[in-house]
């Protein structure tokens, strides 16, 4: 009689010590001591697999199999081996039986007693009960254990680490790989300091020979920008911080999936559980490196590539206070308000009613003043001593408080949106989504107050500032004429910090930098009336 054989462990670890070997030895001596016959192609084993769910390819296999008469018996271990849950095992036993096939257990033969039966029902639904219990156990232990400190290893360490096990009943620790982490503080650097982008770092590592941990293709800027946004590389790590759910909209609805909750989503950050690592590199670090990936995101050829926007990321709505996307609409290019006409994702009750700018005579406006500038940087000189007088008149003071006590008013606002999702009135999503919002307004108003805080701390040599900024000017006025479309960008990107367009008028906010490696600004305004564009 031909027979088959079906193996199955669950973990990752049960494959290592070698069960499903175990399993099949088992299985084949006893095909050996009945005289049964056996074709390698009809052994049919799941690696990794979870019993909780019927969908598995060597399970699939073998159901086919035995649809097209290729055997007579199936040999499995146990019956959770073929499923954790009873009505699944039921499902396969029968639907095996009907194509002449019998199902035997080593560990619980199968028979027609009722007692038998019943056993068997019984082993099921215990085998489900132990699987739930053995989860949610595994769940609380790693729970209390984050919240005692411990460090919980990863499933993959980052770039840069590695997870060491300590004897003597000590929990295991994170610790830097020294090689890895001088290439993690090489990445920031080329970011902060050389203003890279992910693109650019991949093309670097590339031409040096340097080859990801796994090797594979190379590097690709997804890794790239996982390690520039990783806040374990400044001694946070986080546990319980993501979930898995399933995904709404999967590319291949008819694939096989191993795993059904494939997406992750974040869980609200009051359930966090910081852990402390060793840093790799400075929080200033890493928040500059943060800043230069928003503004190489803006400032990308990827964005919008139909048509050449000079002010790209830099435009901003007056009304309502978000930027301004391009977009090409008939003969014309614009800049247009999108967001604050998305209901949905600004939470707004109305529409943004502002109108779209010509893109040509907006950028045109724009670069004539960035040149005015250049030309006469004795503008620059005065905006310059009107900001320094209004620092030493006490001015900073007043407008950090302002930003603290709006900083005090977004975060009440917060514990405000959790304790509604806590009560059941607002929805897990709509916590989210609000709370993000909320948390960037916050980013945005610390990095107001720095800046101030900068300027005004900072020792200055004032006359070595203005002979500075005289320099500038004139090093840049004797290329602009021949610059290209690439030039007039950085340049405009350099000077100009925002352009806010408001009712038919534009203000445009300037930045002038004064030392190479210095964290001084200067920030200046010019109003302009747009007219009919």
């Amino acid at each position: 009689m031909k027979s088959a054989i079906y193996a199955r462990v669950s973990t990752s670890k049960q494959e290592v010590e070698q069960t499903v070997e175990s399993q099949i030895e088992c299985l084949r001596k006893y095909v050996e001591n009945e005289g049964l016959e056996l074709d390698e192609k009809h052994v049919y084993v799941d690696e990794g697999y979870s019993g909780a769910k019927l969908e598995r390819p060597g399970l699939d296999t073998l159901r086919d199999s035995a649809a097209a008469g290729e055997f007579q018996e199936v040999i499995i271990y146990s019956p959770d081996r073929l499923a954790r849950r009873y009505a699944y095992q039921v499902i396969v036993i029968e639907e095996l039986n009907k194509c002449g096939c019998e199902v035997i257990f080593l560990q619980r033969p199968i028979s027609d007693d009722p007692e038998e039966k019943l056993l068997l029902q019984m082993q099921g639904i215990i085998a489900e009960y132990e699987r739930a219990k053995i989860i949610e156990r595994t769940r609380r232990g790693r729970l209390y254990n984050a919240r005692q400190g411990h460090f919980l290893m990863w499933s993959i360490p980052p770039y840069g680490y590695r997870y060491q096990i300590v004897s003597g009943g000590q929990p295991g620790r994170a610790i830097i790989h020294e090689e890895e982490a001088e290439l993690v503080k090489n990445i920031f650097h080329w970011c902060t300091e050389e203003g890279l982008s992910t693109y650019k770092i991949v093309e670097r590592l590339n031409r040096m020979g340097i080859r990801p941990r796994k090797g594979g293709k190379g590097w690709a800027p997804s890794s790239i920008r996982a390690i520039l946004t990783n806040e374990t590389y400044i001694g946070k790590a986080y546990y319980n911080r993501e979930f898995c759910v399933k995904p709404k909209k999967p590319q291949n609805r008819m694939a096989y999936r191993k795993y059904e909750n494939t997406t992750k989503k974040l869980r609200p950050k009051s359930e966090w559980i910081e852990i402390e690592v060793p840093a790799i590199i400075e929080e200033d670090t890493f928040r500059r490196a943060g800043e230069q990936l928003k503004k190489n995101m803006w400032w990308s050829s990827r964005n919008n590539t139909k048509h050449k926007y000079l002010l790209r990321g830099l435009v901003r709505c007056g009304e309502c206070g978000y930027k301004m996307f391009g977009a090409y609409k008939g003969k014309y290019a614009y800049y247009t308000c999108l967001q604050g006409r998305n209901l949905i994702q600004t939470h707004r009750e109305k529409r943004c009613a502002s109108k779209s700018v010509r893109q040509d005579r907006l950028d045109e406006i724009v670069w004539q003043k960035v040149i005015e500038l250049l030309e006469k940087p004795e503008l620059i000189i005065e905006q310059f001593k009107r900001q320094k007088d209004f620092a030493f008149s006490g001015g900073t003071q007043k407008q950090c408080q302002k930003l603290e006590q709006q900083i005090q008013r977004s975060d009440k606002q917060i514990q405000r949106l959790i304790d509604a999702y806590q009560t059941e009135i607002i929805t897990l999503k709509e916590l989210e989504t609000r709370k993000s919002g909320l948390e960037q307004k916050i980013s945005q108003l610390q990095e107001q107050i720095r800046n101030i805080k900068t300027v005004e701390k900072n020792e200055i040599d004032y006359k070595k500032i203005f002979d500075n900024i005289e320099t500038f000017c004139e090093a840049v006025k004797r290329g602009i004429e021949n610059a290209s479309f690439e030039d007039k960008r950085k340049i405009t990107e350099l000077l100009v910090e925002e352009i806010i367009v408001t009712n038919g008028k534009v203000e445009i906010i300037h930045i002038i930098p004064v030392e190479k490696k210095g964290n001084l600004q200067l920030h200046g305004s010019e109003g302009v009336a747009l007219g009919n564009l």
